[in-house]
């Protein structure tokens, strides 16, 4: 839903007040993911170790595939060969193609390195520490032209932090069901309340149109986070629930991110011209239009990532396996009878 409204209604946007363009405005959802994405990460890789280097390569090699696949249909649609573009779409996990990914991959690289360190912290320490983080990134930041220095791998360390603070305080009697409702509740109302009044002000200030009544809807401001939190103490402290089904499909998610946001031009290609974003929203109802369009285009995202892992990566799998078994067998010493 976010790329929908950065890419695909982005070419009929108007700095007006009316129901389409504040709905547009809430349905940039991109942060407040990133957000829920982080902190989850935090929460439970605070308990790892060590990294897990086949689910590490794994990632590596679906933004490898899917960055090439984007690189040989703009060969095809340009009709031009880039040696450039070539380099950045194999390396694209390490060029920022999609940033998301490359700061997530840093982090969890690290991840068992910044584990020690927080729990290296005493109590207090910890407590210092992270209100110290949330006054750098979260308050201090509401001031204007003061967020430059937080940048994208620095942001998603900060969230970390916070959902592993939050797996370490679990214990404590706030951390309950009845705060994560408050916190949910009162971050929503802010982030709603404040791109409603924050519009209102861009139509008499033009500077504020450019993403200017986001204020409060970046990844580390403070609704979002306190959005995050509330939505972690809402699901541990609930009777755990399994679904087969969702499971599955949640494991295909970082392929389909990939699939969907791999450059400029894949962002134009996918919304302008192949789903007519900017034609249909203003022949239809803006609600209808972008819950349709972003369900089919998860929908494909996801068929194309089911036939990629079952088509291509399960095989190579297999065959990894055998030639690791085959490889033990053959250090496995004699046995004298």
């Amino acid at each position: 839903m976010g790329h929908y409204v950065m890419w695909g209604a982005a070419p009929i946007r108007e700095n007006v007040f009316t129901f389409q363009e504040v709905f547009l405005d809430l349905m940039t959802l991109g942060n407040l993911s990133v957000t829920i994405f982080m902190m989850i990460s935090g929460f439970y890789l605070i308990k790892s170790t060590k990294v897990n280097w086949f689910k590490f390569l794994r990632i590596i090699f679906v933004a490898i595939f899917y960055s090439m696949f984007v690189f040989v249909v703009t060969c095809v649609d340009t009709k031009s060969f880039d040696w450039l573009e070539l380099y950045n779409s194999f390396f694209s996990f390490l060029t920022g193609r999609a940033w998301f990914l490359t700061c997530y991959l840093i982090i969890y690289l690290f991840h068992p390195f910044i584990n020690k360190l927080i729990k290296a912290l005493g109590e207090k320490e910890l407590n210092i520490f992270v209100l110290l983080l949330f006054i750098v990134s979260s308050v201090i930041t509401i001031l204007p032209y003061t967020d430059k220095f937080l940048n994208g791998l620095v942001s998603l360390f900060v969230i970390y932090v916070y959902g592993a603070f939050l797996q370490l305080r679990k214990d404590h009697r706030l951390f309950s069901k009845k705060t994560g409702l408050i916190l949910v509740g009162v971050g929503a109302f802010v982030i709603i309340t404040s791109v409603v009044l924050l519009k209102l002000v861009a139509i008499n200030v033009p500077a504020m149109a450019q993403g200017g009544n986001l204020y409060f809807y970046t990844k580390n401001a403070f609704p979002v986070i306190a959005v995050a939190v509330g939505i972690i103490m809402l699901c541990e402290k609930s009777k755990p629930h399994y679904n087969r089904a969702i499971n599955f499909i949640a494991s295909f998610n970082i392929g389909i991110y990939l699939a969907l946001s791999n450059s400029d031009f894949w962002d134009y290609f996918i919304w302008t011209r192949i789903f007519r974003v900017s034609e249909y929203i203003q022949q239809y109802h803006v609600v209808p239009c972008l819950l349709i369009t972003s369900i089919m285009a998860y929908l494909a995202a996801l068929t194309m990532e089911i036939i990629r892992r079952y088509a291509l990566e399960a095989p190579i799998i297999f065959l990894i396996k055998k030639i690791k078994q085959k490889h033990q067998k053959e250090e496995l010493p004699e046995v004298e009878a």
